[in-house]
């Protein structure tokens, strides 16, 4: 089997030598930004015997940037900024462990503010958002446009994501980048990875009716003074009630819009399972596998996340995943 590898910097400098005797585990979690966190992290755990990364820990803010795979496959995870660490002993031995996110951890970053974006789109928004976090952004699939957004009482990330997953949109920071992509560009690009029983370690898979049938939405003409009833269905099975959005919407388009996003996110809800597989380091979050040799679970599905686990044993993933609405078969 071919072994796994690794690169770690800490602010620029190569620490791997240094690391690689002590190294227990190297923990990635790569989320979309959708259902899960806004941020992706790393972990790292490491034996100290001598407690010499206990009396010499991270700086709470230092530059964290990780590498891993194989010689022929080199997954870039990027940087991440050293947000906790912590220390504990037992008789086995005295163990050292560090956090690091993707997203900025200053206090600047984290203060909630009430910014109002008159006559702006919602690309625009992200990128005045990113551009006072620090970041660029990584933009794919329509824009919306709005007369009036108000972030009221909110920290920017949190505002962006919840605004964002309203209008069908994933969102979250990876590598110095405000990663923003609509759910059609999730579940229709790229390559699906084929997983066979031959590469997977464990799987399971639930299937179940979600609350609501229907989603529906109503809008007010500020002109003909009349409420217009936009609706989808979710295209799950029994399921018989109707969920209400109570969101002010400027126009029809954008009614149908989280309406759409709303139905999509049932859909998802109706399959999701758990899969461990080898450690296969192209295997990301927003991404699609197709499952082969499961029968009736023979789908294509989407990534909602996935971790990347390198310790002493060897390499695996774990991926969380639900049905690609796009790819679903009746």
């Amino acid at each position: 089997m071919t072994k796994p590898i690794f690169y770690i910097e800490l602010d620029e400098k190569d620490i791997t030598t240094i690391l690689s005797p002590y190294i227990l585990d190297i923990t990635y979690t790569d989320n979309d930004g959708l259902a899960e966190s806004e941020s992706d992290d790393i972990q790292l755990k490491l034996t100290d015997p001598r407690n010499y990364f206990r009396d010499n820990p991270p700086a709470r803010g230092s530059v964290l940037r990780v590498k891993f795979g194989y010689d022929s496959q080199l997954r870039n995870a990027g940087c991440f900024i050293v947000d906790s660490y912590g220390y504990k002993e037992s008789r086995s031995g005295s163990t050292f462990s560090i956090k690091a996110l993707a997203k900025n951890i200053s206090q600047p970053a984290q203060e909630t503010k009430t910014v109002a974006y008159e006559g702006q789109s919602l690309k625009s928004i992200a990128e005045a958002i990113a551009t006072r976090q620090k970041l660029t952004v990584d933009w794919q699939g329509d824009d919306i446009s709005f007369s009036r957004q108000t972030q009221h009482q909110k920290r920017d990330l949190e505002y962006i994501q919840d605004l964002t997953k309203r209008y069908g949109y994933t969102c979250k920071v990876n590598n110095g980048k405000l990663v923003i992509h609509s759910m059609e560009h999730r579940f229709s690009s790229g390559e699906a990875y084929v997983l066979t029983p031959e590469l997977i370690t464990d799987f399971s898979m639930e299937t179940s009716s979600v609350p609501e049938g229907q989603v529906s939405a109503d809008y007010q003409d500020p002109d003909l003074k009349s409420v217009t009833h936009s609706s989808e269905a979710t295209g799950v099975k029994a399921s018989g009630s109707v969920s209400k959005e109570n969101i002010r919407v400027e126009n029809q388009a954008q009614s149908n819009r989280i309406t759409k996003s709303k139905s999509t996110l049932n859909q998802m809800k109706e399959q999701k399972g758990s899969i461990t597989c080898i450690g296969i380091p192209n295997l990301f979050a927003g991404g699609r596998i197709i499952l082969e040799g499961y029968g009736i679970y023979d789908k294509d599905y989407y990534l909602s996340k996935v971790v990347h686990n390198i310790s002493r044993s060897g390499y695996n993933c774990q991926l969380d995943i639900c049905i690609n609405p796009q790819k679903k078969s009746s």
